[in-house]
């Protein structure tokens, strides 16, 4: 679909520049170009509208920012090395002992 799309565009936008240096047509070449600009306008505009509407849901949906959030460890978790694991699971263990120290 999106190498059909972009050939279609592609052939479109050689046709154009085609009949404009024949003069058979007498378009500014703003709109001789149009098959490439438009459709990257339509990807940042809805590129734009899909980030404000995540940051949107992140703000003001707890479920959303959670399964964010837990997804965001997950990734951080799976990148870490073993040395760096297991200084975390220490680190846990400390304070978890502090805390035990702390309720009696």
């Amino acid at each position: 679909m999106k190498k059909t799309l972009f050939y279609i565009l592609s052939a479109l936008t050689l046709m154009f520049i085609g009949l404009k240096l024949a003069d058979k047509i007498d378009w500014s070449w703003w709109w001789v170009f149009s098959p490439v600009w438009i459709p990257l306008v339509v990807l940042v505009l809805v590129t734009i509208v899909r980030l404000c509407t995540m940051y949107y849901l992140y703000k003001h949906n707890t479920e959303y920012r959670k399964a964010v959030d837990d997804y965001r460890e997950a990734r951080r978790q799976s990148n870490m090395t073993l040395e760096d694991r297991l200084k975390e699971m220490k680190e846990h263990a400390l304070k978890m002992q502090e805390e035990r120290r702390i309720d009696r």
